[in-house]
């Protein structure tokens, strides 16, 4: 997936914030995109770096699997949770998204922590929230990864 960190920052600002204007099924090919995208930073970043400052990746996987597969569920028209309306489906409708949600705020906690190891340092809630708020944070994640990882070039942690 090393080629999503290849993009240019506006390439990626039109599939992740233009496309989704365009019909549903464009929305969750953003949707898929994004998180293959902070997937991408996440698992790259964690290869990359030295094995003393490397976090067990364990639940980001777990997460990133999660959230692909309830993002097929939930952003396909015919088999969203809203049908369930009442009874004990409500219930689990709920429990769904909050699981959904956790993933995907663990995703952008873990792509946030690689990044800033992998900067040697940074305002954290900084970097967090330009995950968070990807239409204008890709201005600023994706020219900082291709800053520290340049075509062909094996890059550690910055000492």
């Amino acid at each position: 997936m090393s080629y999503l960190l290849r993009l240019k920052h506006w390439q990626l600002f039109i599939i992740l914030v233009c496309l989704p204007f365009i019909s549903d099924l464009f929305l969750l090919i953003s949707a898929l995109f994004y998180f293959a995208w902070m997937f991408a930073i996440g698992s790259t970043i964690h290869a990359k770096i030295a094995a003393s400052h490397r976090p067990n990746n364990g639940l980001f996987l777990t997460c990133f699997a999660v959230v692909v597969v309830l993002s097929c569920i939930i952003l396909i028209p015919k088999t969203t949770l809203s049908h369930y309306s009442g009874g004990d489906y409500h219930y689990l409708s709920w429990f769904v998204l909050a699981v959904y949600f956790f993933s995907g705020v663990y995703l952008t906690y873990f792509s946030t922590k690689m990044l800033i190891t992998a900067m040697g340092g940074g305002d954290f809630p900084l970097w967090f929230f330009r995950f968070m708020f990807y239409f204008v944070g890709v201005w600023y994640i994706q020219p900082m990864i291709q800053g520290l990882y340049p075509e062909g070039e094996d890059v550690g942690v910055r000492e």
